[in-house]
């Protein structure tokens, strides 16, 4: 447990320092980009006006044609706002593949945790289903007006986990799941009494109820999700 809590301590606070700066680089370019359009389609729109022009001198009197013949064009002050542009593309490129190594890094930093997390519950991995093999029970369905076995419902007789051989959890993989764990049926289950809860039954240890709770027809339970939801009534 101490190997767990000290590896998934500093996770939080590391993802979001994380994501902020990925979501700065992606900010970032993108302003980037668009400025460097802009000032792309500017240059191009100032040329075409020049080809205009060009264009228009070419066909006037051969007087005044001589006379701006003479006149040199400086193209140099054109090329130096296009090595710009082409600077500040591969500035750009530059940026965005520093942002796929940085997301790397994070998926890497990650998937780290999650392997420490996963070899420090080996010894549990058998509490939980695999989708393997097969479970003999279920809860029963809750109809309108009340679960299984009348209000606050609570199937009986399931007060182990059932395990197959070696001790592997036997699971069904056509299984459904219940609860918030989101886990096939085992131990004692209560039922929301809100018949459209999503999640329908819940084990007690997941909804915090002790073993010593009892369930009988004055019980009226609402999982904490509906209550929160305003549908306990």
């Amino acid at each position: 447990m101490e190997t767990i809590i000290h590896a998934m301590k500093e996770l939080p606070d590391t993802m979001i320092l994380m994501m902020n700066i990925l979501r700065e680089m992606d900010q970032s370019s993108f302003l980037r980009m668009e400025e460097m359009k802009m000032e792309e389609e500017k240059l191009l729109s100032e040329l075409a006006e020049l080809g205009k022009a060009n264009n228009t001198t070419s066909s006037s009197s051969a007087s005044s044609s001589s006379a701006l013949s003479s006149q040199v064009f400086d193209e140099t002050p054109y090329l130096e706002r296009y090595q710009k542009i082409k600077e500040e593309q591969q500035s750009i490129l530059d940026l965005l593949d520093h942002k796929m190594k940085t997301a790397s890094n994070v998926y890497n930093f990650l998937d780290a945790k999650i392997n420490v997390f996963d070899n420090a519950t080996k010894p549990y991995h058998h509490l939980y289903p695999t989708g393997e093999e097969e479970y003999l029970r279920r809860p029963k369905k809750k109809r309108k007006g009340g679960a299984a076995g009348g209000a606050g419902g609570e199937e009986e007789a399931v007060n182990t986990i059932p395990l197959g051989d070696e001790g592997v959890l036997n699971v069904d993989p056509n299984e459904p799941v219940y609860c918030i764990c989101r886990r096939v049926q085992f131990g004692r289950m209560i039922a929301c009494e809100n018949t459209e809860c999503p999640y329908e039954w819940f084990h007690f240890a997941c909804v915090n109820l002790p073993d010593t709770f009892e369930v009988d027809d004055t019980v009226l339970w609402y999982c904490p999700e509906c209550i929160a939801l305003g549908k306990a009534t």
